[in-house]
């Protein structure tokens, strides 16, 4: 960009309307893609901040024990570099196999259909 353009809006100048989503075939938007995204978003934000508290833990541990500066830089770096790579590597697959609806083999009961579908209840269904 040059000096002088703006950035292009979210919204439409005229009419006031957001560009539609892009979405697979067959999901409409609404209150189930919402909801969706904010479990997605809790799960995310739930997993980093679980890990970045427990390699700060082995970082500060370690500081405790050897007090060296070094042993904790080369934790930090192995830290940032395993999220690096992993990073790449896990994107990479996620962006090139596409979702799958469903089990890829058959369940055998209506309670393995349950749990393979991300259902829990306490016991399984009688019958």
């Amino acid at each position: 960009m040059t000096t002088g353009e703006s950035i292009p809006a979210m919204q439409d100048a005229e009419t006031g309307e957001h560009p539609p989503a892009h979405l697979l075939a067959g999901i409409e938007p609404g209150p189930a893609t919402v909801r969706t995204f904010r479990s997605v978003l809790a799960n995310t934000l739930i997993a980093n901040v679980t890990t970045s508290y427990l390699w700060f833990a082995l970082t500060f541990w370690a500081y405790l024990e050897t007090k060296s500066v070094l042993a904790t830089s080369i934790i930090g770096g192995s830290y940032m570099l395993l999220v690096a790579v992993f990073g790449t590597v896990f994107g990479t697959l996620v962006d090139h196999h596409k979702k799958y609806s469903g089990c890829s083999f058959p369940p055998r009961s209506p309670w393995s259909r349950m749990r393979s579908r991300g259902c829990s209840i306490s016991s399984p269904p009688n019958g």
